[in-house]
């Protein structure tokens, strides 16, 4: 519930910043820099918190992994990142067990908001390093374990 609060809060300062540039003559100059700072500094300790839970989550999920009876953990695809406030990329992760079955998982990931928006504005005006950008590839990692040893490669 706070990081919904906070959220609203990070938005309504940018917002409210834009405002006075946009209605005032001008005179509003350290109030819209407190609004901005405000405004990014909540978005980047949201964002901080968030990346701690990936890595927390990461961690658990790789300790699992290791002691588990799964052999063969592979992204397999990742989409484009949806969503206009909460945005999220789906996906789809397969894990194969000691057993050789395959199962396969998608979830929707949260992606931070400035990082959704600068690559759905890049994909927009077909900038240079946006145009080949396939997520899938760049992002593709294998995991792969052989009793005790473990062995991350590029999918």
């Amino acid at each position: 519930m706070i990081v919904r609060v906070l959220s609203w809060l990070s938005i309504a300062c940018i917002v409210t910043a834009i405002a006075l540039v946009v209605f005032y003559d001008g005179n509003e100059t350290p109030a819209v820099a407190v609004l901005l700072l405000a405004g990014f500094g909540i978005t980047i300790l949201l964002g901080l918190r968030a990346g701690y839970h990936k890595a927390r989550g990461i961690v658990s999920d790789a300790r699992a992994f290791v002691s588990g009876d799964i052999q063969h953990a592979r992204l397999v695809s990742v989409g484009d990142p949806n969503g206009i406030f909460w945005p999220a990329s789906k996906v789809e992760l397969q894990l194969q067990g000691e057993d050789g079955n395959v199962h396969s998982l998608q979830r929707d990931v949260p992606v931070p908001f400035p990082v959704a928006w600068s690559y759905r504005l890049g994909k927009r005006f077909n900038l240079p390093l946006m145009r080949s950008t396939d997520l899938t590839k760049l992002m593709a990692v294998e995991l792969k374990r052989e009793g005790m040893d473990v062995t991350v490669g590029r999918g």
